[in-house]
């Protein structure tokens, strides 16, 4: 009989007890943030950020019942009520930083910090961070991949920056998006980024010794442009696949597909998708997988176009999707915890537009284009552009081989249906008889259980509002399963 962890169920439900961390609440910068705690989210237009510009970096941690702990745009440390935190600024020197810093704006690379905890101390923090001053054929790039860290429990609970400015890499690195993805143990952290113009590649362990050295590889078809603008990755919400998007002023846009290995903390099976047509010349900008992982949306500031990347041809698949607002551009992409996609707009400082249901083909996956509202002009600007870069904290331990517990798949012949669903749905098991059903809502209370015996079972929903749901099964032989499903 197949054992599993409780970590991995648990941290999969997303936010039951066990998961420590959680994104549930996105400061968004100045007066804004959403509250993904409420069923439909929040818009909090009274945070103790308003004095703060985050922007396109931007990170934060909660707990896991989606307080935050802290936050920072990459030059300056905030703690839960908006302050700087001891020794919280005057890190992270450079020439670029140094003009922001000074000036009070945000800092300008794309998702250029991201906050984990320690493996084995839920009081501490890292945070990884790049600067931006290495000047190469005229671009502004990182030199350095930092980190420093973070002890809540000092400042009376508010935290207390009690070291900074750690070297990790010191070399040219892609301009910022920096992303962290649990290892395969549930609980240690890979830290990856990659040098800029080629195809090397850096994984960091982070474990409970610290932040190790890091592991280094080459693979891919490095994106080379004389004129080479930005650079924007993004990582799927299984953190097992990565997409890297490139532009250029003299070629087409490329994005670079690779899977990520969490076991050794090392890419493979690369795929490049040239971004052309006679129609549309591909300034990309964001990317982000839906939440199945079966498409990759895409933006080029001005469109909104979707893939498959089951196809045998992912960019014959390619189908436009949404389309900007006159006064804004599309800008960076996030999985959110209600299941849906949420894009900023640089420009569009009121507005953040939304993918409905991103695992749905075509123009069904219904862009809403600015349809979640901050207010009034005069009080921004928000997001700019920016979303907070987090990493998946629900994601669990998988099986490597090397001795840990066998770990149940979640699908081995579990189907649950219609999904989305308006109220009742079925539960049935290809394989194995059901012994129990556990649904718990977005904030992790338990709202249904069924003990059963049998193949399957109709389940309804009626009376509980539209949102995301997390279904746990536990079948005849002790094996659990899980997954999601989204009332409309």
């Amino acid at each position: 009989m197949k054992k599993i962890s409780l970590s991995f169920v648990f941290c999969l439900l997303s936010l039951y007890s066990f998961c420590q961390f959680t994104d549930l609440y996105w400061n968004m910068g100045r007066h804004s943030a959403i509250d993904f705690r409420t069923i439909p989210p929040t818009i909090n237009l009274n945070d103790s950020n308003k004095n703060n510009i985050l922007a396109i970096t931007s990170t934060s941690i909660c707990d896991r019942k989606g307080n935050v702990i802290f936050y920072s745009n990459g030059i300056r440390v905030f703690n839960k009520n908006g302050h700087v935190m001891p020794n919280g600024s005057n890190f992270n020197a450079g020439l670029i930083s140094n003009s922001y810093a000074s000036s009070g704006s945000y800092y300008p690379p794309v998702k250029g910090a991201i906050i984990i905890p320690f493996p084995n101390d839920t009081n501490k923090f890292y945070m990884f961070y790049v600067n931006l001053e290495y000047s190469f054929g005229g671009d502004f790039v990182p030199s350095k991949l930092y980190y420093l860290i973070v002890d809540i429990t000092l400042n009376g609970g508010l935290g207390d920056v009690v070291s900074k400015d750690n070297i990790i890499i010191n070399d040219t690195l892609k301009v910022g998006a920096l992303m962290a993805v649990k290892h395969s143990n549930g609980n240690n952290w890979w830290i990856l980024d990659g040098k800029y113009k080629s195809d090397k590649h850096y994984s960091v362990l982070v474990d409970s010794s610290g932040v190790n050295s890091p592991i280094t590889q080459y693979l891919g078809n490095p994106f080379i442009d004389s004129q080479m603008v930005t650079y924007s990755p993004n990582q799927t919400i299984d953190g097992e696949h990565l997409a890297y998007l490139f532009e250029g002023l003299n070629t087409p846009g490329q994005i670079d597909l690779f899977d990520f290995d969490r076991c050794s903390g090392l890419l493979s099976n690369y795929r490049k998708i040239k971004m052309y047509n006679s129609q549309d010349t591909f300034w990309l900008k964001s990317c982000c997988y839906s939440p199945n992982n079966r498409y990759l949306y895409v933006s080029d500031m001005d469109k909104l176009w979707q893939m498959d990347l089951q196809s045998s041809n992912p960019l014959s698949s390619m189908i436009q999707v949404g389309t900007r607002n006159p006064y804004s551009q599309l800008f960076l992409m996030k999985n959110s915890p209600n299941g849906k996609i949420y894009i900023a707009h640089y420009g569009g400082y009121e507005t953040i537009s939304l993918i409905q249901h991103p695992d749905s083909f075509g123009t069904a996956c219904n862009f809403l284009l600015d349809t979640v509202h901050f207010g009034s002009p005069s009080l921004g600007p928000w997001a700019d552009g920016g979303l907070p870069n987090n990493p998946n904290f629900a994601l669990g331990a998988i099986n490597c081989n090397v001795g840990m517990e066998n770990v149940a798949t979640e699908n081995n012949g579990l189907n649950i249906y219609p999904n989305p669903t308006n109220s009742n749905f079925t539960v049935a098991s290809d394989n194995s008889t059901i012994k129990s059903i556990t649904i718990y809502d977005i904030v992790g209370r338990e709202i249904v259980y069924e003990s059963l015996n049998k193949k399957s079972t109709l389940i309804s929903l009626a009376g509980y509002s539209s949102g995301l749901y997390f279904i746990k099964v536990v079948n005849e032989n002790g094996e659990v399963f899980t997954k999601k499903i989204v009332k409309e």
